[in-house]
């Protein structure tokens, strides 16, 4: 029994993706839902007919369609539930990422399930549905999205949710690169900008040089800091040198 404890709590992975040419990491685990309250997503204001999406995150939904066990499900109910359908959406066996933008994963990501029933709108391929977790500070209600060109067979659900975030990595390292990029961009722009500027106005040698007095100034106050840097760590040394000195002269006299 104590095994089959530590098993479950151990199977409940956490819930995360890696996108492999960014390195963001992503973490979903607080997305997904008890078993017995699973998520819920109503579509269509039709009196009569209307439609319900059942899933869960890292679980099946208690839902069976078709006596399968499945992590997502497509429920359409007739005049007031007297007639109920059921389709597969999809498996957490069979389970896709990606970023909502290539470029951009700060944009967020979205999870795609696998592996539904035959879809016969056209298309002849399995049902699939993919939630677009979009970063946000944020939580916003699940919202059903019409993507072009896929028809009923492949359903989009979008959410804003701070879990559409990446945890880490991302491209941060390169957003740092282009600061440091657009610094020497805007250094570069001054120095050239004032040098044409004071060649314009008939200087020559140093005096073309953007307020020359201060960079000069500036240059001979980090002369003086290294200086004294420089002298400093040379004292310590030698005081170090003697401390070591007398301490092997003490043991010699011993």
């Amino acid at each position: 029994m104590i095994f089959l404890i530590l098993f479950s709590l151990t199977s409940a992975a956490s819930l995360s993706w890696t996108d492999p040419s960014s390195s963001a990491v992503y973490s979903y685990d607080s997305l997904q839902r008890p078993y017995d309250q699973p998520w819920k997503v109503n579509s269509g204001d039709a009196a009569s007919i209307y439609t319900v999406y059942v899933f869960n995150f890292g679980q099946n939904v208690p839902q069976l369609c078709g006596a399968q066990d499945v992590a997502a499900v497509e429920v359409v109910q007739m005049y007031d539930d007297l007639f109920e359908s059921c389709d597969v959406l999809g498996r957490k066996e069979m389970i896709a990422y990606d970023l909502i933008k290539s470029d951009l994963p700060e944009a967020g990501f979205k999870i795609t399930y696998q592996g539904g029933d035959l879809c016969y709108d056209g298309f002849d391929l399995n049902r699939q549905i993919t939630f677009k977790l979009h970063c946000s500070d944020v939580d916003s209600d699940w919202e059903v999205v019409e993507e072009s060109g896929s028809g009923s067979c492949h359903v989009f659900l979008s959410k804003n949710t701070p879990f559409g975030c990446p945890i880490s990595g991302g491209s941060s390292g390169h957003i740092g690169w282009w600061w440091l990029i657009g610094i020497c961009a805007l250094f570069w722009l001054y120095f050239a900008g004032g040098m044409a500027i004071n060649f314009l106005r008939g200087k020559t040698g140093d005096d073309m040089i953007p307020h020359y007095a201060f960079w000069v100034s500036i240059s001979n106050r980090l002369q003086e800091f290294v200086g004294l840097a420089t002298t400093k760590a040379k004292s310590g040394i030698e005081a170090v040198k003697e401390k070591i000195a007398k301490r092997n002269t003490n043991y010699e006299m011993v």
